[in-house]
């Protein structure tokens, strides 16, 4: 059986969630999958990345901040999106993306399935989980505390998957020609152990 995935990612920049939407577009292509995904207007980075997969680009949001989703034109385009091209399974990556959706939702005339990923660890509000999350298929959660809290709080257990974040591991090279020049460029010690975690680096 196959089905057709649509990603959708609001805003501009790059952090952990589009890193994350990247790298699950990226592979689902690789793995035959019919992916496509919709985003700002303004966001170049994104299918720069993903052009050399085939990966189907759509446009829906003229990005002009968090108010962005309270605009019914971007519901109008991300709803001919899904419909025009027939997609099963539509996942939101991020709160932002899941307001699109919800507000999208009632407009189409043949529902797909929804998936929605929670990334953060706070407890949505009682607003956000009846508005938003009662109509997800699934919810998926990146942490295994996180997924561990909200089966505690009876936030939809039976629909909860725990799936952890993806490491792109291509990047990683052997640079172990370049340690000692490296490591004397930077004054660090030459065989002590260096630790470095870049949660997320957004350049001005």
């Amino acid at each position: 059986m196959t089905f057709k995935v649509l990603q959708v990612v609001d805003g501009v920049g790059w952090g952990g969630t589009k890193e994350q939407v990247y790298l699950t577009t990226r592979e689902l292509a690789r793995l035959g999958i019919e992916v496509g995904i919709a985003l700002a207007f303004q966001y170049t980075e994104m299918v720069e990345r993903l052009k050399p997969y085939p990966v189907r680009i759509h446009f829906f949001e003229d990005h002009k901040g968090s108010k962005s989703r309270f605009d019914p034109r971007n519901w109008w385009r991300l709803k001919r999106i899904i419909e025009e091209n027939g997609y099963d399974i539509v996942v939101g990556n991020s709160p932002h993306a899941v307001d699109f959706i919800r507000f999208t939702f009632p407009l189409l005339r043949k529902k797909p399935k929804l998936v929605f990923v929670r990334r953060s660890g706070r407890i949505p509000s009682f607003f956000s989980k009846w508005f938003k999350y009662r109509i997800a298929d699934r919810i998926v959660v990146v942490s295994e505390g996180v997924y561990k809290l909200l089966k505690e709080k009876s936030f939809f257990p039976e629909r909860l998957v725990y799936i952890p974040s993806g490491i792109d591991l291509e990047r990683f090279k052997d640079y172990r020609n370049q340690k000692r020049v490296l490591r004397k460029k930077l004054n660090l010690p030459l065989d002590g152990k260096i630790f470095i975690n870049v949660a997320n680096w957004n350049p001005p």
